[in-house]
């Protein structure tokens, strides 16, 4: 079987360095990250943040792409950390979807939070079972609908293990979410100190 790096493989959270230009970021009690006011996103995303980001389904073209990280100083925590052995974590967080393009076109960017578990280690992940419950804004800052993902991933080093799924609610309900964030940090940090705080950037695709 095939293991991908954990630069692909143990992403997500799950929230963007990629905040909307104009936001400010205060912390969120209920979940530990920083939750930004909604503000104009920033325009013009880049098309891929990240090679670990993976298209929207098999054979589907993308209904809806966006560029997706966590937001600063808010990182995806790993409870215990991942290390070189495989085992069981839990992974939360949040993240900002921004620069979205595709339909429905009012959907311009997204803040999700999402709690996540699975057996993961530096090099794969497999199993992730979880949730991501999505805030979606228009091009002027304005709340447009929420939706929920039900994260699940069974292969094993797929890349954005925390990031695939399907909508079950909202916009977007019934479609195919993939996609992944890759740390700052790389594989050699989680190699030799293991992984329990993870930003990064990368890429989200519905199709």
């Amino acid at each position: 079987m095939k293991i991908t790096p954990i630069a692909g493989a143990v992403a997500l959270l799950a929230g963007l360095t990629l905040v909307p230009a104009g936001s400010t970021v205060r912390p969120a009690a209920a979940t530990g990250a920083a939750r930004p006011h909604p503000a104009v996103p920033r325009a013009g995303a880049p098309a891929a943040l990240s090679q670990a980001a993976a298209a929207g389904g098999k054979g589907r073209a993308a209904v809806l792409a966006c560029a997706v990280g966590t937001p600063p100083g808010s990182p995806i925590v790993f409870t215990p950390p991942v290390g070189l052995v495989p085992g069981k974590v839990a992974a939360r967080g949040a993240l900002w979807l921004s620069g979205c393009r595709g339909k429905p076109g009012r959907l311009r960017s997204g803040w999700a939070s999402l709690r996540a578990e699975g057996e993961a280690s530096c090099a794969a992940v497999r199993g992730m079972r979880g949730h991501a419950a999505i805030t979606w804004y228009d091009a002027t800052g304005r709340p447009v609908g929420s939706s929920r993902l039900r994260i699940r991933n069974d292969e094993l080093g797929a890349a954005g293990a925390l990031l695939t799924g399907r909508v079950t609610g909202g916009p977007l309900d019934g479609r195919r979410a993939r996609g992944g964030i890759a740390p700052e940090g790389g594989v050699l940090g989680c190699a030799t100190g293991g992984l329990g705080a993870m930003p990064g950037t990368g890429r989200i695709e519905f199709g």
